[in-house]
């Protein structure tokens, strides 16, 4: 009888140890649950473009390579044709391209997952204003 008992509950931990693994998911299952409002509220100015990307990612808990910038090509008069291409692209710059396309009182938006984010450059700080669902 004893042994009965041992092996119920031998079978019981083992048919609980995954749902003890779906605990780790749980954070995950938060962030994709994570509302664009609560992703702005998050963010504060900062004073690079890199450092901006960069708390963006923190914020999702993404790298930050995997942000983009969205930049609007109608004031870009430094461009190239390839790189008029690549504005024009729904998925963006990489913050290393867009960082000296960016002038004072640009409004540009930083995209990553599901999220975008418009932020413009006041003076010298990259300042977020709202972000939204990604389209």
């Amino acid at each position: 009888m004893q042994r009965l008992i041992v092996v119920c509950i031998c079978l019981l931990l083992v048919a609980c140890a995954p749902v003890a693994g779906d605990a780790a998911a749980g954070p995950a299952i938060a962030l994709v649950e994570r509302t664009p409002e609560d992703v702005a509220a998050a963010l504060s100015e900062t004073a690079s473009l890199e450092a901006a990307a960069s708390q963006l990612a923190s914020v999702l808990q993404i790298a930050p390579d995997a942000v983009r910038v969205r930049i609007q090509d109608s004031n870009c008069s430094v461009c190239n044709i390839e790189m008029r291409t690549k504005l024009g692209a729904l998925e963006g710059l990489s913050v290393d391209e867009a960082a000296p396309l960016i002038e004072v009182n640009m409004t540009f938006w930083l995209v990553a997952e599901d999220v975008v984010c418009e932020y413009a450059l006041l003076g010298e700080a990259f300042t977020p204003r709202t972000c939204r669902p990604a389209l």
